[in-house]
C-alpha cells in the first residue's frame, strides 16, 4: 500500500476567479485526512508551502486601465 502525501498550494495566479487560494483549507475543512484513514490508507499532511507574491497578470476577471 501506498501512502499518501497532502500538500497544500495556496494560489489563486491563472485562476481566473478569486478564492482558488482557498482550496488547501476547504480539502482540510472536508475531514480528507481521516475520510482516507477510514478507508486504510496511511496518510501524512504535510501543511502548505509558502507561495511568494509575484507579479500579478491581469486576467479575465481583472480589468487592465491604460494611462493615455
Amino acid at each position: 500500500m501506498k501512502n499518501i502525501k497532502i500538500l497544500g498550494v495556496p494560489m489563486e495566479l491563472g485562476a481566473g476567479r478569486r478564492g482558488a487560494d482557498m482550496g488547501p483549507a476547504a480539502i482540510r475543512h472536508a475531514d480528507l485526512v481521516n475520510r482516507l484513514e477510514a478507508m486504510g490508507k496511511i496518510v501524512e499532511d504535510r501543511g502548505n508551502i509558502h507561495v511568494p507574491v509575484g507579479i500579478i497578470r491581469p486576467t479575465k476577471t481583472c480589468a487592465v486601465v491604460k494611462k493615455s
